[in-house]
This record gives structure tokens, C-alpha cells and sequence, in this order.
């Protein structure tokens, strides 16, 4: 792991961690696109660690809700615009290069 130092984590410290380090990394903010995607897998991979610890169904259902949510970064990182915030999606989804020129073309106008 890069973005999260080893150790041990509650829910709420890989939470915050990430958003410390998403506002840093997010190619919108002036990051780069393949260290977004590799801290978001770097996310997703210790919600999966959370998730595989739960007990009830309803613990894992929470942790399928917060692998799969991206609203609540693009939220956290002020992208309010309905466009940004698709185009923002596909591109952590897909980590496409060319989606990401489409997107900075977009910002610069």
C-alpha cells in the first residue's frame, strides 16, 4: 500500500485518510489520473478487508454501499456540476486516458 501506511485502521481513520488523499491526488484538484486510480483501488481493497470482516448482512450490504459510492468523494470534493460529476465516475470506473483529455477540455471551457 502506497496511500495508507500499514497498520491497523478503524472504518472512520481509512475514511478520512482517503479524503485527505483524494483532495490531494484527484485530477481535478491538479493530480494525476494513475494516482487517483491507484488509491481508489488501494480504498476499495480496505473496504473489501471491512466488508470480509462484517458479521450481519446488513454490515456487508453497508460496505457494498461504500465501495460502489463515489457521490459521496465527488460531494466532499465540491464537483457539483451533473457532467463533471458523470464524466468524473466513468473515469475512476474505467481509468480511460482519453476520457480524461475529454474531461480537461471540458474544465477549460
Amino acid at each position: 500500500m502506497k496511500y495508507f501506511v500499514k497498520g491497523k485502521y478503524t472504518l472512520e481513520q481509512v475514511k478520512a485518510v482517503y479524503k485527505e488523499q483524494a483532495k490531494l491526488h484527484h485530477p481535478d484538484k491538479g493530480g494525476e489520473v494513475s494516482a487517483f486510480q491507484e488509491l481508489n483501488n488501494e480504498y476499495r481493497e480496505l473496504l473489501e478487508m471491512f466488508k470480509n470482516k462484517a458479521k450481519t448482512k446488513a454490515e456487508k450490504e453497508q460496505f457494498d454501499n461504500e465501495i460502489n459510492s463515489i457521490d459521496a468523494l465527488l460531494d466532499f470534493l465540491n464537483v457539483s456540476n451533473p457532467i463533471l460529476r458523470k464524466i468524473t465516475k466513468t473515469l475512476i470506473n474505467t481509468g480511460g486516458e482519453e476520457l480524461f483529455n475529454e474531461f480537461k477540455k471540458y474544465v477549460k471551457k
